[in-house]
């Protein structure tokens, strides 16, 4: 896995997460982007392609450090802010119930 600081990472997310989708939450791909169905709250949750791709690779294998290698390579951005999206991304997916953190 790429090095990234510690410091870009909050919320309780690090590189040695295990994050695990909820059961109670349908994914539909739209483009390049998609939408989280919470079919318990019946709320609709938006992804950018990059979310969007970090709930198939979660979806595959609940451990952060592999999916976030992954998206290193696939897209153009740098560890420290890819760091800091995954982290704020996955804690407001744990806010709204659609995921759990280990």
């Amino acid at each position: 896995m790429t090095e990234s600081t510690d410091d870009h990472w909050h919320s309780g997310v690090s590189p040695g997460s295990r994050i695990t989708p909820s059961l109670d939450v349908l994914f539909q791909q739209v483009d390049d982007q998609a939408v989280l169905v919470d079919l318990a709250s019946e709320k609709f949750f938006g992804l950018n392609r990059v979310g969007a791709r970090l709930w198939e690779l979660l979806s595959g294998d609940p451990a952060l450090a592999p999916a976030y290698s992954t998206l290193l390579d696939e897209f153009d951005v740098q560890p420290d802010v890819l760091s800091a999206d995954v982290s704020s991304l996955v804690a407001s997916l744990r806010e709204a119930g659609l995921v759990e953190l280990q």
